[in-house]
Order: C-alpha cells, then structure tokens, then sequence
C-alpha cells in the first residue's frame, strides 16, 4: 500500500528512511484542558488550541505521520516534494467519513466511554472528562461538523489511553481546506511499523 507525504526535506527522508513524526504531548495538553477550561467552554467546544510553554497548536488528527492516499493531492498540499510511503498490505485503516464507521464508534463511546471515567477520583475531573466525553461523542454524532481540527486527538488520546482501546493504523478524514477544497482526506499513519520503505 502507497502513502505519499509532502516534505521540503526530501533528501534527508531517503536517506536515513525516516519521517519526524507529528507529536503533541496530549497528557499535559488535557492535564490543561481539565485544570483550567470551564465545564462552559468544554460543553461548547471552545478548548485551547496549545498549552502553556508549548510551541505548537494541537494537530488535526493526533501524533504520526501526515499523508494523502493519493500522490495529486500530496503534490497540491503545499510547496515541496513528495515522497512515497510503502507499507504493508495488512494496513488498518478507519475512514472517519465513513458514516457505518462513525456509528460503530459512537455506539462503542456512548456505552463504555463513562465507565472509565467513573474510576477517577477527583470530582472535578471526572465531572469535566465526563463532558470532554459527551463533546467527543457530539462530534462523532454531527460527523465532526464542528471542532474537528481539535477533537480527533482527544477522541484518540481517550480511546487509548483511557478506554486502553488500540488505534487503528491509519486514520484518514477529509477536511475543508479554503486554499484546496478539492484536496482528498488526511491521513494519519499511526503504527510505523508497518512502513517498509520510502522512496521518490
């Protein structure tokens, strides 16, 4: 299976056949969330979009590595070039438009997401994981009409650090892009174990 990821370092991708990897240390970004965001602006969707000493925004998606399944839209992305992915053919991937896949998920969040949250032991927090909860399944519900850009990596922290659900090993979902609205989904590689080799 074929990814392609644009990248103004292309030279040194193939060389040392290594792609830095997205990462946002989601633990301190909610440890934020719940500390400081008011159960108002949780219930909203209005969270942070950083927190403090942190030097870049929450990503669309969560931590790997941004692509596109399709080497037109790797290209249209931004200026750079493009490098191909070879995986594994055994790749998992979750379609986040995919209205089934939402559905499973939200059911899947609706009746065991509360449980795990039961388990904590500070009222507070476990009042506002409760509606950082209710937002995650609100998004899967509108299909991600709203906060999507932000909710998709909490949604994944919960899932597998709170729910101890394993991800996927893609995750890809289409979002409205003004400079390229035709540009295809995002993808997300998340288990980079099953990248074999990049290449031009």
């Amino acid at each position: 299976m074929y990814f392609y990821h644009n990248t103004p370092k292309p030279t040194e991708i193939l060389k040392r056949q290594k792609i830095k990897l997205r990462k946002f240390d989601y633990s301190k970004y909610l440890s934020y969330v719940i500390s400081y965001t008011s159960a108002d602006d949780i219930v909203a969707g209005n969270l942070p979009t950083s927190y403090p000493k942190c030097r870049c925004q929450i990503p669309y998606m969560g931590n790997g590595i941004y692509c596109f399944e399709k080497k037109i839209d790797a290209s249209n992305y931004q200026n750079g070039s493009v490098i191909t992915i070879i995986c594994k053919d055994d790749i998992a991937i979750i379609n986040l438009d995919d209205p089934r896949t939402l559905y499973e998920t939200y059911m899947i969040l609706k009746k065991e997401g509360n449980k795990y949250i039961e388990n904590m032991t500070d009222p507070e927090s476990k009042k506002k994981w409760n509606l950082l909860l209710e937002l995650i399944i609100s998004s899967f519900q509108k299909r991600f009409e709203s906060n999507s850009t932000i909710i998709i990596g909490v949604f994944m922290f919960f899932w597998q650090k709170i729910m101890k659900k394993k991800l996927s090993d893609v995750y890809k979902k289409k979002f409205h892009d003004i400079l390229n609205p035709d540009l295809g989904p995002y993808c997300l590689i998340n288990t980079t174990t099953k990248i074999l080799k990049y290449c031009q």
